[in-house]
């Protein structure tokens, strides 16, 4: 009985290793990852859901992510060119109204008849 087991063992670690494509190109490389006992339940339950091995999922799970990222950095950099650009409209825009606006005079600058408040009485 045992001696089916190991068969049984041998035979699923051989799956695995042919699902990372081992056995047959022998040019992937070997990574070891530590995870937590809760993340590799995990791990088994979505593997048994899509009826596929663990080694596959986790792979399939590090290619997903490096898609995201490659287009992450896409967008990223897209972003930064709009803001750029509209930065450069928006100053543009502001030299352009500062040809119709007057410059604000500072209340120091006014004579004091226009600066508003009370006016203090010099009698005590």
């Amino acid at each position: 009985m045992s001696t089916q087991k190991n068969a049984l063992q041998s035979l699923n670690i051989i799956n695995d290793l042919a699902t990372l494509g081992c056995v047959s190109t022998n040019k992937e490389e070997t990574i070891s990852v530590r995870v937590d006992p809760e993340t590799m339940r995990a791990l088994d339950e979505r593997a048994i859901q899509h009826d596929i091995s663990r080694a596959r999922l986790i792979r399939r799970y590090i290619q997903e992510g490096l898609r995201a990222d490659t287009q992450l950095n896409t967008n990223t950099k897209y972003l930064d060119a709009k803001v750029t650009s509209l930065s450069r409209d928006v100053q543009a825009m502001r030299e352009e109204l500062a040809k119709y606006v007057r410059p604000e005079t500072s209340s120091s600058q006014l004579p004091d008849h226009q600066k508003g408040g009370k006016k203090k009485s010099s009698v005590g």
